[in-house]
């Protein structure tokens, strides 16, 4: 073959190839082989101790800052909203500043905790002053916001939306009024224009802070919007635990778990985690990587299922503040009473199994000053006793009404028996006061898809001085 052979010949393959390029348009796996790199940060705030939770922001920052990462998105809760206005905008300054040290764009989607008012809680509340303080100070930031917080923008060809799903103030899609919390027409109309107007975006990815679809009539109108477009993700936060919900029409739905705020007591896989994340985008493949912020080994999506009913375990243990008045233990001398006569006893009343599946339960005292004595599951309270002590509950035992918000069990219709009981005494060489803590650890595990998970609470009485 001659040199100008030759020269036509690649000539005509570099025209072949860009020809094919344009026909295919840019959502082709051809043309959109960008990879976008993109830090995601969970929430901060319900929690006693703000500036611990900053702390622990500032070092999910420094990881996210090696990362590689063009911008970060923050699913919402900075702060805390109750405060005082001064207050509020010293903790808007300190924590972007913390933002600031990624180096990168970040963004922001409202939480309940940026933009709910002081007490007293009102659903729906017409008390806007924090929304309104936080759009002043955020405005500061993203010049794109207008009048509203829900707001979008544009990184290496991919379009982000960053939805406010706190219009109707102290609601929730999971907790409390559900039938409340719902995107405004307002807010639909500008996402549907947003979204046509980015068709041709590489890829579609949506921000939001309360994953609003666990109420899913209020939901569905902006899921069918979404799956008309190139929409590859939905991304919440709220919950301080991580999860998969899988895809629902080719749209990715999970959540974050918390950076700094209150976080769940029991296995990590169960929520007792600290993390950030980074999602790549290549092409409209998503992926999503949890980087645990004590340096462990990686962290994995939960899925949905197993979230849930970590949830109710959580729901039920939440009723151990009942412990308390349950159990009155007096000090005479150096002896312990359950009244002036009756020697010391502990029992474990507000406990049920509030899943379907089979759950262990284990309980554990607390500190050395004091000894058990006898301890036992009450006989029939159990499935069984298994080699480990611990009492295996049916499914649905003890529980009255179940779902993932709440839990009652059946001494809502008639007083329940002891689940476990025991005598209690001082340990040898130890001495106790009035106002020492009694305490029992208790814990509930299952075997869920991906392993064991467990749920872990303190139910805690108090020494009085016998009359």
């Amino acid at each position: 073959m001659s040199n100008q052979q030759k020269t036509f010949s690649l000539k005509f393959s570099i025209y072949t190839c860009l020809f094919v390029l344009l026909l295919l348009g840019p959502h082709s796996d051809v043309a959109a082989q960008t990879t976008l790199r993109v830090g995601i940060i969970g929430d901060q705030s319900s929690t006693t101790n703000l500036q611990q939770s900053y702390q622990v922001l500032e070092k999910g920052v420094g990881i996210l800052a090696k990362e590689n990462i063009s911008c970060a998105l923050h699913t919402g809760d900075l702060l805390e909203s109750s405060v005082a206005p001064p207050d509020f905008r010293a903790q808007f300054a300190q924590a972007t500043g913390i933002l600031d040290k990624l180096g990168r764009p970040w963004h922001l989607t409202p939480g309940d905790h940026d933009v709910n008012p002081p007490p007293p809680f009102v659903p729906d509340s017409k008390d806007r002053s924090r929304e309104e303080l936080y759009r002043e100070l955020y405005r500061q930031r993203e010049p794109r916001l207008t009048n509203t917080l829900n707001h979008s923008f544009d990184v290496s060809g991919y379009h982000f939306i960053a939805l406010n799903s706190q219009e109707h103030l102290n609601t929730d899609p999971r907790w409390g009024v559900v039938f409340l919390n719902r995107i405004s027409p307002q807010q639909f109309d500008w996402l549907k224009d947003d979204l046509a107007k980015h068709r041709n975006a590489r890829g579609i990815i949506v921000f939001i802070h309360q994953p609003m679809w666990y109420y899913w009539s209020n939901w569905k109108p902006v899921h069918e919007l979404l799956r008309q477009y190139p929409v590859l993700a939905v991304i919440g936060g709220h919950f301080h635990y991580d999860q998969d919900e899988g895809k629902l029409d080719n749209i990715r739905y999970v959540v974050v778990g918390a950076t700094g705020g209150i976080i769940k007591d029991g296995s990590r896989d169960a929520g007792h985690v600290q993390h950030v994340t980074v999602m790549t985008i290549t092409g409209r493949e998503v992926n999503f990587r949890l980087i645990p912020l004590e340096g462990s080994s990686p962290l994995q999506f939960t899925p949905r299922v197993d979230m849930d009913r970590v949830q109710a375990m959580a729901s039920v243990l939440d009723g151990l503040f009942e412990f308390g008045t349950q159990n009155s233990i007096c000090l005479k001398g150096n002896q312990l009473f359950s009244n002036k006569t009756e020697p010391a006893k502990l029992s474990l009343v507000p406990v049920g199994n509030p899943i379907e599946l089979v759950t262990a339960l284990t309980v554990e005292l607390q500190g050395n000053k004091l000894s058990l004595l006898s301890p036992h599951f009450v006989t029939g309270a159990c499935e069984q006793i298994t080699g480990s002590g611990a009492c295996l509950l049916a499914p649905g035992a003890r529980v009255a009404l179940s779902n993932t918000s709440s839990v009652d069990l059946l001494s809502r219709f008639a007083p329940l028996p002891p689940l476990w009981e025991s005598g209690l005494a001082i340990a040898s060489g130890s001495t106790v006061a009035v106002g020492d803590p009694v305490s029992l650890k208790i814990r509930l595990s299952f075997q869920g898809s991906q392993g064991e998970y467990f749920v872990e609470g303190v139910a805690t009485t108090t020494i009085t001085a016998c009359p």
